[in-house]
């Protein structure tokens, strides 16, 4: 398939629907759930978890079916991490046995890794680019007919037959 990747449904609401287009009901409707942490989760994915499973799935944005995306996201996120504890301990360079020295293979390592999270970061909206478009309706408030038909921008004139008739 050819272009960007099509945005979730759930995304383009939180987005107040800027391209204005309709929106797809056909989408495959998961329960929304924070995803359960996987047995022999290393302590910074456990971490992870914590920081970020419920906050995404408050967001509705992460859900059952997206558990898997969600552990890659977090596995990727814990070997970049150890990467860069190694190398910061080990140092930049290395040192071959003729004697030349060379950057630390485990810099490769990290930048593969941020990369493949970065990319899973921004699947579900985690990076400021991501979210640029996102404005989130309070839950607590209930929308008005008008914000509904109108958005929240537009105002209808209250005496508009009044003023058709003037």
């Amino acid at each position: 398939m050819r272009g960007r990747k099509p945005k979730p449904t759930q995304l383009k609401k939180l987005a107040g629907n800027p391209g204005h287009r309709k929106l797809s009901l056909d989408d495959m409707r998961p329960e929304v759930a924070a995803p359960v942490m996987p047995s022999g989760a290393t302590k910074t994915m456990r971490e992870f978890y914590k920081q970020h499973a419920q906050p995404l799935a408050d967001l509705r944005v992460v859900t059952t079916a997206d558990a898997t995306a969600f552990h890659m996201m977090a596995t990727h996120f814990d070997v970049a991490l150890d990467a860069a504890r190694r190398v910061r301990k080990e140092g930049l360079t290395r040192i071959d046995v003729l004697g030349r020295m060379h950057k630390h293979p485990l810099l490769q390592v990290f930048r593969d890794n941020s990369k493949a999270f970065l990319a899973y970061a921004v699947e579900f909206g985690m990076t400021p680019s991501a979210r640029s478009g996102v404005q989130l309706v309070p839950s607590d408030r209930q929308m008005t007919l008008e914000e509904i038909l109108f958005g929240d921008g537009a105002k209808v004139p209250e005496d508009s037959e009044a003023s058709a008739g003037a």
